[in-house]
């Protein structure tokens, strides 16, 4: 193979456009293509700003809801399904999955994420990365790392202590990258800790040190300054374009930011996703896809209440209620939107099985408006069946890549209509189409509630095998639905700041918050209904090895044939360091006929029983006594047993105790405690200056200049479509995102303009730089 010279190894460093890498196979790299997204492919159409429309695709369930299937073979499925059709339209590379902490409900793209469990998260990406890579097609692991909220997340710098960022914000990488090896990993757009993710070299060397042997891929957009990233670790700036990159490189390289050995290792991790992958064409049928999708929306969905008014009876008649039944919400926005090849409704789903049944809209989806005539109609109507089927959800622009959610309130108009339903039909069910938690003041109202989340291209038919009983619901919540928004662990942090986010509850995030806090959540982590039962029995503990094996019977108690999710988990009631209840430390699937048992088994090895030791940096187990606990959800354990564990009998921990309780019932430490846990000053969060090419459009604001340019970039917006994008988003961006607005913008023109706003350059100089 031709050996590629240092210039042409620093353009290498770049794509060759917005999706693929550079093209020369005389040295051993033809181009690689790359597509989003976690729950089905978007192909772009055509380029342009925003997220433009992309070629049809199979849309699968996000993992919102395929999380609470707890089925890795699942994961593993769609992977392979997805990996199938990534082959078909020649893409290499899939971007996914997602699998960020779910640090608050209200993060925009919650929907794409799995779990607020880093355990969770971890054994269900490894299953989902193995189902793609196994068909030679290679996945990207993101976003790397502590990418846990949309609002300025590509200024931000997420300040994490070194425990937290160990045990939940990293731990579920580790878990993919030693038991899956995953092809590449995505560098988030933010700051962690002060530096760029890709740029942070500490944090790249320290995903090496598990054990990855791929090649680190930048968000779209998110380099700060290509030969520092490429310095640090980074292998590949996407996307690509002839911009200049190459030409800062060799700048580096000049000055000593950059080596050769540098440049050819990355040559290297470049050649490596090279041979990895396969490129064979194979044929996998549309409706093969599309029963899948309807299996995961089946084995997925959650069944919250059901006061023994579901199943639905042949000859129940039916008012169903809401513009979802006919107009879905089954996907987010954003960078993981399909323009999907077929969707079903609830509406056709029910008249395809001649149920009897009656509709009407009941509310308007614009959410500000409560239409008196449309709730009179559905009143009517509920009043004249035996019982009522309201379809609830969050409006599409309520979930979103680059925003997040201001409230957990579905709008109220729907929760109005509810209500009132409720008073004219006690027999109400309530299906909810939404990515993430919401509050629910008609919970007492309702006697059943099903969970469908945003279920794919078949949840109409899903949703109604479940309502109906052909399916009996088996999903289990991945994540805490909290009675209110003020109940969340970092409630007081989430929103406050552009420039800066704290994670103040450190450890305490999720069911460990709640717990941990004693707040009672509207429904706990791991909770999920059946219209069987089932019984526990048969705790045994065998300690005869150095990894544990805990067994435990299940038996199907009920009349009918169910799934049941169990879990186990770990915990320590006298530890002498700042600890939580339990943690998830397995899980199992297990489907039973009635009357039938089974035996489930975990192994738990040294890493059940850890904590992260701030002071050796390395992983430590408190030698003691641990409880064992087998249960069916966080808050609803069945067996317990005890275990001794040797180690330290010095556990150390940053976290003072005496501040824990306080950090409990005040959603975070203070600013004191919390500098304790950090070890050091919390940074200043503070427009900063002189203006670099990372300075947002919304510090710019400051400037006379900047307020001009807004209003440019306001009438550039009234001509130009990009679909997906908001005024918001717009402000929140650096000035170095005009590289992905035009061909004709380098990196110089990205350098003249930050001079312009230092006073240290004119108008005519960034004309100057902008290529004809």
């Amino acid at each position: 193979m031709k050996q590629l010279d240092v210039k042409e190894q620093a353009r290498a460093f770049t794509g060759k456009d917005n999706w693929t890498t550079i093209d020369d196979p005389e040295a051993g790299l033809p181009s690689i293509r790359m597509s989003d997204g976690p729950n089905g492919l978007r192909i772009e159409k055509a380029s342009g700003l925003g997220f433009p429309e992309s070629h049809p695709a199979t849309l699968y369930p996000t993992a919102s809801l395929t999380a609470c299937s707890f089925d890795r073979n699942l994961q593993y499925e769609l992977g392979k399904h997805l990996a199938r059709e990534c082959m078909e339209n020649n893409v290499q590379v899939l971007l996914g999955p997602g699998v960020n902490h779910k640090r608050s409900p209200l993060c925009g793209r919650s929907f794409e994420y799995y779990s607020e469990d880093p355990y969770l998260s971890g054994q269900l990406g490894a299953a989902y990365v193995n189902g793609v890579q196994d068909q030679g097609v290679g996945v990207s692991v993101k976003h790397f790392a502590a990418n846990s909220r949309e609002y300025g997340r590509m200024v931000q710098d997420s300040i994490v202590d070194e425990r937290a960022l160990m045990e939940i914000y990293l731990s579920q990488f580790e878990m993919i990258v030693t038991s899956s090896h995953p092809w590449t990993m995505m560098a988030a757009y933010n700051r962690l800790n002060g530096k760029y993710c890709c740029e942070h070299k500490e944090l790249l060397d320290l995903a090496r040190k598990w054990g990855f042997d791929g090649l680190f891929v930048s968000d779209w957009g998110a380099v700060p300054d290509p030969a520092s990233s490429l310095a640090a670790g980074l292998n590949l700036e996407m996307p690509g374009g002839n911009h200049g990159s190459d030409e800062k490189i060799l700048e580096g390289l000049d000055n000593g930011t950059v080596t050769e050995a540098m440049l050819e290792a990355n040559t290297e991790a470049l050649r490596t996703l090279v041979d990895r992958v396969s490129h064979p064409q194979v044929s996998n049928e549309l409706q093969d896809r599309l029963a899948f999708a309807q299996t995961a929306a089946e084995q997925s969905a959650v069944l919250l209440k059901n006061e023994q008014i579901l199943p639905l009876a042949n000859t129940d008649s039916i008012a169903l209620i809401g513009p979802f039944a006919r107009t879905p919400r089954i996907q987010g926005t954003g960078s993981s939107k399909v323009n999907a090849k077929e969707a079903d409704t609830i509406y056709d789903a029910m008249k395809e099985a001649r149920m009897i049944f009656s509709y009407a809209p009941g509310f308007t989806l614009s959410p500000e408006t409560v239409d008196f005539s449309l709730e009179e109609q559905a009143l009517s109507l509920a009043e004249h069946c035996s019982k009522v089927v309201v379809i609830a959800g969050l409006p599409e622009g309520d979930e979103a890549e680059g925003y997040d959610r201001q409230t957990l309130s579905l709008p109220e108009n729907q929760n109005h209509l509810i209500q009132r339903l409720a008073q004219v039909n006690r027999n109400l069910i309530v299906v909810l189409q939404c990515g993430a938690p919401v509050e629910l003041p008609w919970i007492n109202d309702a006697k059943a509630v099903l969970c469908m989340y945003l279920s794919g291209a078949r949840g109409g038919q899903a949703t109604v095998n479940l309502l109906t009983g052909s399916v009996n619901p088996s999903g289990k919540l991945a994540e805490t639905w909290p009675m209110k928004l003020e109940d969340t662990p970092c409630h007081a942090t989430f929103h406050n700041d552009l420039l800066q986010v704290q994670y103040r509850e450190s450890i305490y995030t999720g069911y460990r918050y709640y717990e941990k806090a004693n707040v009672k959540p509207l429904f706990p982590f791991g909770f999920g209904l059946s219209y069987t039962t089932f019984a526990y029995s048969n705790l045994t503990i065998d300690t005869s090895s150095d990894q544990p094996i805990v067994t435990a019977t299940i038996t199907n108690t009920g009349s009918l044939p169910g799934k049941e999710i169990v879990q186990c988990y770990v915990g320590k009631k006298d530890s002498r360091i700042a600890s939580v209840v339990k943690q998830l430390k397995g899980f199992e699937k297990v489907e039973l006929n009635p009357g039938e048992s089974t035996t489930v088994a975990f192994r738990l090895d040294d890493r059940s029983f850890a904590y992260f030791d701030v002071n050796i940096h390395d992983w430590q187990i408190e030698a003691g006594v641990y409880q064992i606990l087998i249960g069916s959800s966080s808050n609803d354990m069945r067996l317990e047993g005890e275990l001794f564990r040797n180690g330290t009998l010095s556990p150390y921990s940053r976290i003072p105790l005496q501040y824990v309780q306080e950090a409990c019932t005040t959603h975070g430490f203070t600013q004191m405690a919390f500098e304790k846990v950090l070890g050091h000053p919390i940074p200043e969060a503070e427009v900063r200056r002189p203006f670099t090419v990372n300075t947002s459009i919304q510090e710019l604001q400051t400037t006379g200049l900047g307020r001009l340019i807004k209003k440019g970039i306001d009438l550039f917006r009234s001509f130009v479509e990009m679909p997906g994008v908001t005024e918001g988003m717009v402000m929140e961006v650096p000035i170095r995102m005009a590289l992905m607005g035009s061909d004709r913008v380098t990196w110089k023109t990205i350098d003249a303009i930050a001079d312009l706003f230092n006073g240290k350059a004119s108008i005519f100089k960034v004309l100057r730089t902008i290529k004809k």
